[in-house]
């Protein structure tokens, strides 16, 4: 017997009380930079010297954009913040004071920047157990898609008898893609891996992607193919 309209209403009120409650009484405005854990010495970053003379930029956007951090049940709003791709950082701007967060000494859940949500997950957790910071693309009971922005750096060379010296380079590379559920999480690599990550046949994953016109390079049909296969 299928449950009633009521009984389905009455559950996901039930289901949703506790965010409703946070979401009236969990938010308090940032009044300090230290509760992040933060260094306000902003060249602690392992790569800082590195690109410091590098043309191009470590960002994700140079400038500081209104962001909200998610840290012990509690939203922190008013802090300004800035991602810095190649140390896989955030900086955190509140009046005049920057700081670099450093997530070894918080315990910071989610951070919303540039329109995105940031977590941090183990991308390579049989390799070296390094948290990485990813944006949630799509997030559903049994899939989450997730983004990894990257960098390339390419060092400068001396001049020779047929070049001439050329500066060291940062520059954004085309970003990887995550599907994840529970504990499994695979690098998205084409048609082979979405079927397998939903345990479907690769042409079904090919019909429909065919059908809709869809593109694996396109972040907005890999949603859409995403929330296909997860309903």
């Amino acid at each position: 017997m299928r449950p009633s309209r009521l009984f389905i209403r009455l559950s996901l009120i039930i289901l949703f009380m506790p965010t409703l409650t946070f979401a009236q009484s969990g938010f308090a405005p940032l009044v300090d930079l230290q509760i992040f854990g933060s260094s306000p010495n902003l060249d602690f970053r392992q790569n800082q010297t590195k690109i410091k003379d590098a043309m191009g930029s470590p960002y994700l956007e140079e400038d500081f954009s209104d962001g909200k951090v998610l840290m012990n049940n509690t939203m922190y709003e008013g802090v300004q913040l800035r991602y810095d791709i190649y140390n896989d950082l955030f900086e955190a701007r509140l009046g005049q004071n920057t700081t670099v967060i450093d997530p070894s000494k918080n315990s910071i859940d989610t951070l919303y920047y540039s329109g995105y949500k940031f977590v941090r997950i183990f991308l390579q957790p049989d390799k070296n157990n390094v948290l990485s910071h990813v944006a949630v693309l799509y997030n559903h009971i049994d899939c989450n898609l997730y983004k990894k922005y990257k960098i390339a750096f390419i060092p400068a060379t001396k001049p020779s008898a047929y070049a001439e010296a050329k500066p060291a380079i940062i520059d954004t590379v085309l970003p990887d893609y995550y599907l994840g559920s529970g504990e499994e999480l695979i690098l998205l690599k084409g048609v082979k891996s979405i079927a397998g990550f939903f345990e479907v046949e690769p042409k079904e994953v090919k019909s429909m992607i065919n059908s809709h016109q869809l593109k694996l390079q396109n972040e907005v049909d890999l949603i859409k193919i995403c929330a296909h296969f997860s309903d």
